[in-house]
């Protein structure tokens, strides 16, 4: 199986994520405010670190967070990053 084929796969049933026109993987998060958008970023970054692999992500607005991923070093999205995004929505859904 190639490495597109499970990236199609895997977007399939991660659905709110997206590639953008650079292949990497992209999602945004809307919150209640504020606190609760810097929140997630902490937690995301601290379970990143323990992987030491880290994502793209900003916070806008007050309440939006656009997060991205994608390996630099192998210049595609891999198992890392969609390891990553799977975190990710744990956290969100927390």
């Amino acid at each position: 199986m190639t490495q597109n084929t499970m990236l199609q796969e895997w977007l399939a049933e991660f659905t709110d994520w997206q590639t953008d026109e650079s292949g990497r993987l992209v999602r945004e998060y809307q919150f209640a405010d504020f606190v609760t958008a810097f929140s997630f970023l902490y937690k995301v970054s601290v379970e990143a670190e323990k992987m030491d692999h880290h994502p793209d992500f900003s916070l806008y607005s007050w309440n939006k967070v656009k997060m991205v991923l994608y390996t630099h070093s192998g210049n595609a999205v891999t198992t890392a990053d969609t390891r990553l995004a799977g975190i990710i929505e744990e956290i969100y859904r927390k």
